[in-house]
């Protein structure tokens, strides 16, 4: 076999690297795994053995004199970045880490160190880190019954995240009926009252996001360079997750802005606003000792169709020190609401007198006009001293906005993440060592020809000692089971009610064994059946509401919302309501609350309107139509199949590579593969005289070329 040379350089910058001096017969074994079977979501990342290298005084500097307390260190997680060569060539990019020093007499003698590349763990990148850690401030949108109403039937765009408002309710059955009056009956009249239940309420509707825009905050919060090609079809471009958080206010002070300044009767005002900071200037000298300030809402509308009354705290802090000094609570309805807030002037010490007001609800709330009276007394019937009036200010108040982002369920990244590759079976694969680029890959994806990360058949015959193989049963599954998410919503709770699985689930055998060795797939996601509205015959909603008894609120039976469950759907776009044309609340103009026609909505679906792809792993049946495209049909069947083969054996064999072998060359071109690069690589398949097999476990000593290779046949 020719020399192989293999060369390591480290960097503490990653600007200036160093040759570092090996051992000559030092063993630099790089190890190789695919995701095991029994877990889809463990993404594979090549790694070494620990080595050893000689405290040469070069290595030591290299190091920044690792294990000498007497020399200042820089890098004090004793990380540095890497580069392996193999006969000149790039074969790894990574981290080397050192584990430890050996020492003789007292001096330096022996690095242990091991070798992981630039393809970390997801979870090691993300730790646990939520949906509502993406929130960078950028997708903050007003959620009034107007933003509502138009969201119902078109998508909007906030700094690259798409979002609209499916129509689906939260808390309510809906009814259609044009003749009749009866609970609940959204069917569109000009009459309706939009504070009745004869509206959809903007309370009742949550926003549904983009799954692709999603994953690109994911992916530009911790610098992964992913290229999935599944992108690119349908399956993910018309894929939408449903914002169902427990609340989607965030519970914060909003602080008080108007822009209109105070105004007095008589000339001389006793209080000034400086709209550059947002806060108020009180005149001392005015001798009284307390002060009223009278908030006049107008149009007052409460995002809840309970038509209850919520309370809105008010907060006084001084302007130099932020200090709270006065707290007091309103309370706020339907139309005009007048609260006020009384302090003393006792409060405010010399150079004090200056101060901001803060906001606070658990509900959205918004107005078309707000009034400030200031009045020099606790009495309200005191004249009034200033004013400022005709304040247009809710947008910049903000108690009518959301974060898209946090009306998401509040799950951990790395579990919305394992689910998405669960769903479709996806793997991360490295393309190159010369970049960080990673691929997203379905089986189908890696199956194609051509492309960068397509795999190759290499003939490893002549390399194989195959005097000596070892092989085993490649598993003892006896039973399959796919699912998603055990779902609260009421609709599926029927449905496992009445067929006794989860809706979406496929499993094989039907029963289950009673010493049942399980396959299973099961992700965070779920999905919700689709419901025709009741009197009509093709307009479609989901419940989005669980299981529990629905309260009687004066006649109207109102359920309760099933939060946090990571829920997704189709959007069939724009979809034309015909005859069936709805009630829904909308502010007019004038800034009133009002009812509009709706007359068409975005459809939501869980399968896929271009390519009738569905999300469950079981045949969906819906309307009397099978939609046979399934996740497990599209994705797992195959895989499946080979499990169950009792040919199918793992077998392993020592095998001495080339050089060209044990690193991946893309600089190199196979002939008739288009851009796939050469050289080992884990969705390559390997031929040993007759058999192909499939790439499970690799060990490779780069030094030697010596390598033992898991695999399974075909």
């Amino acid at each position: 076999m020719a020399s192989i040379i293999t060369e390591i350089y480290v960097s503490i910058d990653n600007l200036e690297f160093t040759k570092l001096d090996l051992f000559k017969d030092e063993s630099f074994t790089m190890k190789y795994s695919k995701k095991d079977l029994q877990d889809i979501t463990k993404v594979f990342a090549p790694f070494s053995q620990n080595f050893s290298i000689p405290a040469t005084p070069k290595n030591k500097q290299a190091f920044g004199f690792f294990g000498n307390t007497e020399v200042v260190k820089v890098n004090s997680d004793s990380k540095f970045n890497c580069k392996v060569y193999t006969n000149g060539v790039l074969n790894q990019t990574g981290i080397l880490k050192l584990e430890g020093v050996k020492y003789k007499n007292n001096k330096a003698d022996t690095f242990t160190a091991n070798f992981n590349t630039n393809l970390l763990s997801l979870k090691e990148r993300i730790g646990d880190d939520t949906l509502h850690d993406l929130s960078n401030g950028n997708h903050i949108t007003k959620w009034t019954a107007k933003e509502v109403y138009q969201r119902l039937s078109s998508v909007a765009t906030l700094s690259g995240l798409r979002y609209f408002a499916p129509l689906i309710s939260n808390n309510r059955v809906w009814n259609y009926d044009a003749n009749t009056v009866y609970n609940d009956n959204i069917a569109y009249k000009s009459g309706n009252n939009p504070n009745s239940d004869k509206c959809i309420n903007s309370g009742e509707i949550r926003p549904a996001l983009k799954f692709l825009d999603i994953f690109s905050l994911i992916k530009t919060k911790y610098n992964i360079t992913i290229n999935t090609p599944l992108e690119l079809t349908p399956q993910l471009a018309d894929l939408y997750v449903y914002g169902n958080a427990e609340t989607i206010t965030d519970g914060k002070e909003k602080r008080l802005s108007i822009n209109n300044a105070f105004t007095n009767p008589s000339g001389v005002n006793k209080i000034v606003y400086n709209s550059t900071d947002k806060t108020f200037k009180i005149d001392k000298t005015f001798g009284v000792n307390y002060i009223r300030l009278t908030f006049q809402f107008l149009n007052t509308i409460i995002s809840d169709d309970t038509l209850t009354t919520t309370d809105v705290k008010f907060k006084c802090y001084y302007k130099s020190n932020n200090v709270l000094f006065y707290e007091d609570s309103g309370e706020f309805d339907f139309g005009t609401v007048t609260p006020y807030i009384n302090f003393p002037l006792s409060s405010f010490t010399a150079g004090s007198s200056e101060f901001y007001i803060t906001l606070e609800c658990d509900k959205l709330i918004t107005w078309s006009h707000l009034n400030i009276f200031c009045l020099f007394s606790i009495m309200s019937a005191s004249p009034v001293i200033s004013q400022s009036i005709n304040n247009i200010n809710a947008d910049d108040v903000g108690l009518n906005k959301i974060d898209l982002i946090k009306t998401l369920p509040d799950i951990k990244i790395i579990d919305f993440l394992n689910s998405y590759f669960r769903t479709f079976n996806l793997s991360i694969y490295d393309s190159s060592p010369n970049d960080e680029n990673l691929f997203l890959l379905t089986p189908q994806d890696v199956n194609t020809t051509g492309q960068v990360y397509s795999k190759l058949e290499v003939d490893y015959t002549r390399f194989a000692d195959v005097k000596e193989v070892t092989k085993s049963v490649g598993n003892d599954y006896n039973y399959y089971n796919f699912k998603l998410k055990q779902s609260e919503y009421r609709s599926n709770i029927d449905f496992k009610k009445q067929f006794g699985v989860e809706y979406g689930q496929t499993s094989y055998p039907l029963v289950k064994p009673t010493n049942a060795k399980e396959f299973k797939v099961e992700t965070e996601f779920s999905i919700i059946p689709p419901i025709v509205i009741n009197g009509t015959s093709n307009v479609y909603t989901a419940y989005g509401f669980n299981g529990e008894s629905p309260e009687n609120i004066g006649g109207l039976f109102r359920y309760t919302p099933n939060s946090n469950e990571l829920t997704m759907f189709y959007s069939h776009g724009n979809t034309s309501l015909g005859s069936n044309t709805l009630s829904c609340q909308n502010i007019n103009t004038s800034n009133v609350l009002t009812n509009s026609q709706l007359t068409s909505y975005i459809k939501v679906m869980p399968f896929n309107k271009t390519n009738l792809h569905s999300l469950a792993f079981s045949i969906l049946v819906i309307n009397g139509v099978n939609y046979i495209n399934s996740l497990f049909q599209l994705y797992y069947s195959q895989m499946i199949s080979r499990l169950l083969n009792p040919n199918a054996l793992s077998q392993t064999y020592t095998i001495n590579l080339p050089s060209s072998e044990i690193y991946l060359n893309d600089a190199t071109i196979s002939a008739g593969t288009g851009n796939t690069p050469t050289g080992f690589r884990l969705q390559n398949e390997i031929i040993i005289g007759e058999t192909k097999f499939e790439i499970l476990e690799a060990s490779i000593d780069t030094t030697t070329g010596k390598s033992k290779l898991t695999l399974l046949n075909f």
